[in-house]
């Protein structure tokens, strides 16, 4: 498939207990409530810490600040909590565990504790909002893509910040591209383009070009293709943003058709002979690496087979016109 948001944290002040903390009288009078709350201030800060570390890749401290805070939950009962902040911190926990140890148990206990918010009555418009953009990540990375897309629609009706409708309708294009509905991906691409602001190309825009790009070249318009991914580089030269660390491809080998598109741009860009030729290699590479990786169930394969035929023709006459122009004799008196 490709490219995707990860998750956003977000601080969510649990409660006037966790900052100010209640009167003795008020911890007489509801001792569970006191308790829950506590937890409850006690998780945020285990998983704030967790984010902090996240930004440094500090993955065995990381892993100590989630224990610590799905430890302290579930002491105060919160997996079965009938809060939906309570359960958007398991939620939470367990969507990050999954990070880290890949097993996709955790995605599932996080998908139940997800969708527990995003239905319950009591829960804020904003914290419905990012229930809705998680539990939709966690769909997409368990390959749930009908129940993915589905959940970007109830996202985007509850999420109130404009500017995040841009990144949602981008990630609900990703879900129709896993399901083949490539012409559907290709006017979510658009859409969220429109939606997206001056400000923003700089930072999800260009994430978006790129599954554009994919999506066109997908629908059989590779030079469409290729003139988005030029687009996505003169705000991102050097590909910084979808490869960085809020990125993740689903299926993972997907990257490698990204990087064949991607090389494919840049030797056909490139005026240096010599480097010109090292793209088309990487290109190449990149082709034969997505053919070596994806199963043959996987839909692009036959696709990729003739990108990668045509991307060699494409460098053998590159090269036969190179070589023809330094031969050539000089013009006669």
């Amino acid at each position: 498939m490709s490219l995707r948001l990860g998750i956003v944290a977000i601080v969510l002040t649990t409660s006037s207990a966790a900052t100010a903390g209640p009167s003795i009288w008020r911890r007489a009078v509801a001792p569970e409530r006191h308790a829950a709350a506590q937890a409850r201030a006690a998780g945020d800060e285990h998983l704030d810490e967790h984010y902090r570390l996240r930004q440094g890749r500090s993955p065995l401290r990381q892993a100590a600040a989630l224990s610590k805070a799905k430890r302290v939950l579930e002491e105060s009962g919160a997996p079965a909590a009938s809060d939906p902040v309570t359960r958007y911190q398991m939620g939470r926990v367990h969507h990050y565990l999954y990070e880290l140890e890949r097993d996709a148990r955790q995605l599932e206990v996080a998908a139940d504790h997800l969708l527990y918010v995003a239905r319950h009555p009591r829960t804020p418009t904003t914290l419905r909002a990012q229930a809705l953009q998680t539990l939709a990540i966690s769909y997409a990375r368990l390959g749930r893509h009908e129940d993915e897309v589905a959940t970007y629609d109830d996202a985007i009706a509850h999420e109130p910040d404009p500017d995040s409708h841009a990144v949602l309708q981008a990630n609900q294009a990703e879900g129709h591209m896993a399901l083949g509905r490539i012409l559907q991906a290709v006017r979510g691409y658009r859409a969220a383009l429109r939606a997206t602001s001056s400000t923003l190309m700089l930072d999800s825009g260009v994430t978006t070009l790129w599954g554009l790009a994919v999506a066109l070249d997908r629908s059989g318009d590779l030079e469409g293709a290729l003139s988005t991914i030029a687009t996505a580089r003169t705000y991102d030269p050097l590909d910084q943003r979808i490869n960085g660390p809020g990125w993740f491809y689903v299926p993972a080998y997907d990257e490698a058709y990204y990087g064949a598109l991607g090389m494919w741009q840049r030797a056909r860009a490139e005026t240096d002979p010599v480097e010109r030729e090292q793209n088309y290699r990487d290109a190449i590479a990149a082709w034969r690496s997505f053919l070596d990786r994806a199963p043959l169930s996987d839909p692009w394969v036959r696709l990729a087979e003739r990108r990668l035929a045509e991307c060699e023709t494409e460098r053998k006459a590159k090269l036969a016109s190179g070589a023809a122009k330094r031969i050539s004799p000089p013009p006669s008196p």
